[in-house]
């Protein structure tokens, strides 16, 4: 059987000065599984964060491409700004060229950057197509082409109080 990918959003800092909070996407499976490419859907309410950014400097992979798309790659319309700012956006990552990854347990895929305006507020993925989300998160992995190995997805609830470091 093919291990499923999970994915979770993981706070890697928050800085109470700036209200700035770096949040890691990261993948894990109960075992080795090869990950092929992946489509990162995410919500926030965009009253209590703002997205400063996305980086891939956290990221622990090797990738050829990550980072969030605009148009004309963006087809979904989920990023209607860079960096999106009406609550919904898309991450993509690709595998590299010349050899797909082989994730041992768990791995970094990237980092989003909010500024919290909020005392609690929530991260989550976008995880089925709805009308006003024609998109859900998807990973595709094995040597199978188009196998979808989605797992569990596991939102972020930001506290300013409690997560202040």
């Amino acid at each position: 059987m093919t291990a499923l990918f999970d994915l979770a959003f993981a706070l890697a800092s928050y800085d109470p000065l700036t209200s700035t909070a770096v949040v890691d996407i990261v993948a894990s499976a109960e075992s080795s599984q090869r990950i092929v490419s992946a489509d990162i859907g995410f919500r926030w309410d965009e009253r209590e964060m703002t997205l400063i950014s996305f980086t891939d400097e956290r990221t622990t992979i090797p990738f050829l491409l990550v980072g969030i798309p605009q148009m004309p790659w963006d087809f979904y319309g989920l990023n209607e700004a860079d960096p999106p700012a009406d609550g919904n956006g898309w991450v993509m990552w690709l595998s590299p060229l010349n050899g797909i990854p082989v994730i041992e347990e768990k791995a970094i895929v990237g980092s989003l950057v909010f500024t919290v305006h909020a005392e609690k507020t929530t991260l989550s993925f976008i995880d089925r197509v709805r009308v006003d989300y024609p998109f859900r998160t998807v990973v595709y992995g094995t040597d199978t082409p188009g196998l979808d190995i989605t797992g569990e997805l596991s939102s972020l609830v930001i506290r300013r109080d409690r997560d202040a470091r």
